[in-house]
């Protein structure tokens, strides 16, 4: 009948409508997790219990476990008792709180230390119950170590405008001690007693304006200037500006020359800058004395220094 055909033609029209949606969810499904499979970040899904629920596949490779490893699992599974209990604790005050939380969070593996920025944020069903939790994170170290590079530059380019005040507020005076013995060696230089004297204020003054000099370069700001020169003969050059220094604190130093240094190009005053303050920190982390070695190797194209 006519009733029965057009009850025939709305159902055929419902099924391709129903059908066409289920390709529309089918490809907006495909579409969803063509992203999240390639996107580079971590991401996770935790239920309101903090059980592994879903994650990408960044996520899967970075901890080196498939999806079914990890579904119903919980941080302590996964990762070290110290940065479980971290990440279970910020996962509990995204939930308490209810709010997208931001955090910088440390993890060590495979005994190294790296630092993640994650974000995470509660899930809410469509009654707005709290379901459970989504976290991506991802790896910030390198940034890390750049910020405390930076830190530690501005930090010594403050020492050396320090050390250039300082060294111009020395210099003034010794170039008036070093006139005023001028003036005295033509009184007294029919004494010799007295004019040994003389000489060896002479040469105080001199190393003195010397150090003050080296001081001066060190601060002033400076183009990069590379020149040939033999980095074990500059190595030992260095080294002897710092005899007082491993002297004082009961250092012994021995240098090795594995092989035949050839010359190469370096910025002397960076370079300079470089090995000074690495064998200082070498003779801080030895407060009661001890021995250091450092050995100079050339191998092809590379000159390297190794410090112990």
């Amino acid at each position: 009948t006519a009733e029965l055909l057009e009850t025939n033609l709305k159902l055929t029209f419902e099924i391709d409508e129903r059908k066409k949606v289920e390709q529309q969810l089918v490809r907006s499904e495909l579409q969803y997790k063509t992203l999240l499979e390639h996107i580079p970040q971590h991401i996770f899904y935790k239920d309101i219990m903090l059980r592994y629920v879903l994650s990408n596949q960044s996520f899967l490779d970075l901890i080196c476990k498939s999806s079914e490893e990890i579904k119903g699992k919980t941080d302590f599974d996964l990762f070290n008792y110290e940065d479980a209990l971290k990440f279970r604790q910020n996962d509990k005050f995204v939930i308490e709180k209810e709010q997208t939380i931001e955090f910088d969070e440390r993890w060590e593996k495979d005994g190294y230390e790296r630092y993640y920025h994650s974000v995470k944020t509660p899930i809410y069903d469509e009654n707005r119950n709290l379901i459970g939790l989504l976290g991506i994170f991802w790896d910030i170290t390198e940034q890390r170590r750049s910020q405390q590079q930076l830190l530690y530059a501005e930090r010594l380019s403050g020492i050396g405008e320090l050390a250039g005040g300082i060294a111009h507020e020395i210099k003034n005076p010794l170039s008036n001690i070093s006139s005023a013995i001028q003036l005295l060696e033509s009184d007294i230089e029919k004494k010799p007693e007295f004019m040994e004297l003389i000489n060896i204020i002479h040469v105080s003054i001199k190393d003195a304006t010397d150090t003050i000099g080296k001081l001066i370069n060190f601060s002033a700001p400076h183009d990069m200037e590379l020149k040939r020169n033999n980095l074990y003969d500059f190595l030992i050059r260095t080294c002897n500006l710092l005899k007082s220094k491993f002297i004082r604190n009961n250092i012994e130093l021995e240098i090795i020359k594995e092989n035949e240094i050839s010359e190469s190009k370096f910025d002397e005053i960076n370079m300079k800058s470089a090995l000074v303050n690495i064998i200082i920190n070498a003779i801080q982390a030895m407060p009661q004395g001890g021995k250091l070695t450092i050995k100079i190797i050339e191998r092809k194209d590379k000159q390297i220094l190794i410090f112990k």
